[in-house]
């Protein structure tokens, strides 16, 4: 699916299509049943609920008074400074609920802001969506955290000191990086 998906000759759809039937094929999967059943389908159901909540925020004009408000604050940082603030704005929000459903909420407000801004929104999505899977200072978050929390023996504070260490190191070297490859 991956080189299928690189290539671009074939359509997403059906690139996917033929993975999951090469999945059935191959054995890797066994049954209907069987593959619902390693769904962890928490985070899937909290990520749907999110393009709910963004939807309702776009429909009900919050989008827009958070943009504005957004504009009116930052109006005079530069594209590098919008950057910077919704690396920002996402990482927090990433640290108290999930990644995906941290970008879904972000990416509107982003793409409004950067519209306004006259910047090209490319660069601001793709730091979104490394800003939105940081979520390294605290354990609670990430499953990943919270399993070597327990087996390293970490507290919090670990995860504070460390975590917010590397986020903001990741978040200079992205706001410098981003615009090389994807310019404003």
């Amino acid at each position: 699916m991956v080189i299928l998906l690189s290539m671009e000759s074939v359509p997403a759809v059906l690139s996917v299509l033929t993975a999951a039937l090469l999945m059935v094929i191959t054995g890797c999967v066994r049954s209907m049943e069987d593959a619902y059943q390693k769904i962890n389908w928490e985070p899937v159901l909290l990520i749907a609920a999110m393009f709910g909540i963004t939807a309702a925020l776009d429909n009900t004009g919050g989008v827009r008074m958070i943009s504005d408000w957004l504009a009116v604050l930052f109006s005079n940082i530069g594209a590098h400074g919008i950057l910077a603030v919704f690396y920002l704005l996402t990482l927090i929000l990433s640290q108290f609920i999930p990644y995906g459903a941290a970008t879904v909420i972000m990416t509107p407000i982003a793409l409004t802001s950067a519209v306004n801004q006259g910047i090209d929104p490319l660069p601001v999505f793709l730091c979104l969506a490394v800003a939105g899977s940081l979520a390294l200072s605290t354990p609670r978050v990430a499953t990943t955290n919270a399993l070597v929390m327990t087996a390293g023996d970490y507290k919090h504070k670990d995860f504070i000191m460390i975590g917010i260490s590397i986020q903001i190191f990741i978040g200079v070297i992205m706001v410098i990086t981003i615009p090389w490859f994807f310019p404003f």
